[in-house]
Order: structure tokens, then sequence, then C-alpha cells
């Protein structure tokens, strides 16, 4: 049976009766992760950090960020009158550079640091934090994909808990959702805080066009993920696709394949409207935990089924280390997503898709040299550039069965070997 290489998370976590209790305890463990003393809620994540970038800095900030990261992050930046100032990444965890951030913050050229945890890395950003705050520059950072790991101590070194303000999403695709929605995260004793807290009481929360398009289309891609349509219908199609270079449907992947600028503008920050209110009230803290040790285990199948592709170096994931002569990310990854970097990879990508996976390529381009984008200011991105001409996203979410991730391994095995 093949099975898509995206899955929505579940809707409803809990009955209604737990849920009055556990929407206090999944607000009050973000803040405690995050170790800040307000929770600010939002239509989406990147309106929340839109409103703080609007609210906490200065019109004409300049404003760090990674060159590989969601364009519409860019947008927000530009949206609340700033410009980004992008960096190259850093190989083990693909987040922004950590060394070049440093150097841009003592050089006074940035005002703020966007940090991005991506595909469920955590990195350790006490020098970047110290560093900022040295230099009365903003931290923020963006938790996305890198809720949550049940190994790391919720108190120390968590994704969140070094920057001024953290951000939190509740997409579709989250490990949290309310179809679309984030949370903005910070210290009420912190210079912006009362006035982003008073902005924020002034916000509506309303029902929007966008968020009823999102609606629909979270209705229609239950539907083409079921098991008898994506089998019979949808995955015969894209498969056609593929082998005929039919480019528009090759850009399944959301928004991502098609950088562009979007104009925003302050009537567009919104509260969650009641529907994502109520959405939220059936998610708890105890789901998160499921979904980790599900995805550890397909984690720990991946590392132990490409070892030996690792060990010759064919194929590389960023971040493993080696404990009890076994490939692991305990303690590095909340296993958001699996990133390989593959030698051959269109060849690769060829090869399982006549074989019947549903895979592909990581949509994410390197922003700096990508139209719009490319005219800002930004540092040479030589790892960005090998990253995105390499890495594969192997499918990693809860309900991915153990049997597809051993095929999709011994596949992979047999293309290479």
């Amino acid at each position: 049976m093949i099975r898509p290489r995206f899955q929505s998370r579940p809707l409803l976590r809990s009955s209604y009766k737990e849920s009055t209790k556990e929407i206090k305890r999944l607000s009050t463990f973000l803040l405690n992760i995050s170790q800040k003393d307000v929770i600010l809620d939002y239509s989406q994540l990147r309106i929340a950090c839109f409103h703080f970038l609007s609210q906490a800095l200065p019109k004409g900030s300049v404003v760090a960020t990674s060159c590989y990261t969601i364009f519409d992050m860019v947008n927000v930046i530009i949206n609340a009158g700033h410009s980004p100032y992008f960096v190259d990444i850093n190989e083990k965890n693909l987040g922004p550079n950590v060394d070049q951030l440093i150097e841009l913050v003592k050089l006074k050229k940035v005002q703020a640091v966007i940090y991005t945890h991506l595909h469920g890395y955590k990195s350790e950003l006490s020098k970047l934090a110290k560093c900022c705050k040295e230099n009365n520059c903003i931290l923020i950072e963006d938790c996305a994909q890198s809720l949550w790991n049940t190994t790391w101590d919720p108190y120390v070194s968590v994704p969140g808990s070094y920057g001024d303000a953290a951000i939190y999403s509740s997409g579709f695709f989250k490990n949290i959702n309310t179809i679309c929605g984030g949370h903005l995260v910070f210290q009420r004793n912190s210079n912006f805080a009362n006035k982003i807290i008073n902005s924020h009481k002034s916000l509506k929360s309303e029902i929007t066009y966008d968020f009823l398009y999102r609606t629909l289309y979270a209705i229609f891609f239950k539907i083409v993920t079921t098991d008898i349509f994506f089998n019979l219908v949808l995955f015969p199609i894209l498969k056609f696709s593929w082998a005929n270079n039919f480019v528009w449907m090759n850009k399944r992947a959301r928004e991502e394949n098609n950088p562009r600028y979007i104009k925003r503008n302050q009537d567009d920050i919104l509260r969650m409207n009641f529907l994502q209110k109520f959405l939220f009230k059936y998610q708890n803290k105890e789901s998160l935990d499921k979904d980790y040790f599900k995805k550890s285990r397909l984690a720990e199948i991946y590392l132990s089924e490409l070892k030996e592709l690792i060990d010759k170096e064919i194929i590389s994931v960023p971040g493993v280390e080696v404990k009890k002569d076994c490939y692991s990310l305990v303690g590095t990854s909340s296993y958001n997503q699996i990133p390989m970097l593959a030698a051959n990879r269109k060849s690769l990508l060829d090869f399982l898709i006549k074989e019947g996976f549903d895979i592909a390529a990581q949509h994410i381009r390197n922003l700096s040299e990508t139209p719009p984008y490319d005219n800002y200011q930004f540092i040479e991105p030589k790892v960005t550039r090998d990253i995105v001409e390499k890495i594969v996203l192997l499918p990693c979410y809860p309900d991915y069965p153990e049997e597809n991730v051993l095929d999709l391994c011994e596949n992979i095995k047999k293309f290479y070997l």
C-alpha cells in the first residue's frame, strides 16, 4: 500500500472533558519549554512573526535570517518594513550559521536575528543569545518544526528557550494542528512587551477567506490521501506527471516551489478565530509525546537500514552521531523530517517513484539567489548551494507505516548498491 510522503496531523486528540484541562497544560508547556511568561495566539505563525517585527523593531531595521527557509517568512520581514540579511546554513543541523550571525551582530549590521530550527533539529544557541544581549540585538526563534523531543530537558537548551521571543506553529502538518495558527511567547519584562500585549488586545479574531480556503484544502487533502483514493487515483497521476516532466503537477509540495512577494498590512494581523481556539482545546502534550515515540522508531529504522550507505559516504544524514556502533539522532532531532543528502538525487527519485514510492526533493530554495529576494544582502551560501542540490526528505510522520520505511530503505540500497 502506497502512503503519501506528507500527512496532516489529527485535529481531535482528546475528549472535551480532558481538553478543558489540557489547554492550560499545553499553553503552560509551551511557556515552560521556552522559559517565557507571556503567550499570545495568532491566525498563523508567520502572522505572529509579522506582528512581533512590526512592534518590537524600528522601521528600516535589518533582520538576519537563513537563506534556506520558507520564502514567506522573508516576506514577513519585508512586510514589517525591514530588510532581510541572508546567512549560510550549518551542514549539521541545516539551521543558520551561528558564527556568521554572531559576526553580523558584533559588527552592528543587524538589529534582529530570526533563527529557524529546521526539519526538527535543535541547535545550541547560548553564544548567539549572549552576543545578541550584549549588542542590543533581538533574537527570535522559529520553532515551527522543532516541537517536541521527550528526551530534551524542558528547562535546559530547548528550541525557544534562548531567544527574546519564540514562535510556534499549529499548522496543518505540524504536531499541533488547528488547520493554521500560531503562538508567540516572550518575557513580560522585555522592553517591547507592553507594546505588543496592548496591540494584541486590539486585534480582530475572525474567520477569513484565507482560513476558509485552508479549511477546504484540508478537507480535500484528507480525501485525496486516503488509501483508496491515493493508490488508485492520485499517485498514478503524480507518477505519470513525474515521468513526463509535467512541471505544473510536480509542484504539489505546496507553494514553496513558487517564491513570490506577498504584500500584507497591519489589517492582516489577526488572532486565532473561534474555530482555531476550539481545535486547540483538543490538542495536548501527551499527544506530542506519543508522536515523538512513533517518529523516533521510524528514524531508528532509517538509520539502521541505511547504515551501509552512510558508512560508505554514498548518502549522509545531517547531525547523526555514532552511539553503540549505531547511527542516532536521539537528543538532536524531534524527527519532524529525516533529511537525507543523496548523490545522483534526480536518478534516485526517478527510480523510487517508478518503484511506487511517493517521495520528492526538498522544495525549499536558496533564497539569496532566488528572485525576488536575490537583491538583498547576503553572505555567500556555499553550504546551502550544496545542500539544496542533494536533499531528500524521508517520510517520518507518526502514522507512516514501518513496513513502508523498510521497503523504501531496501529500494534506496538497491539503487546505490
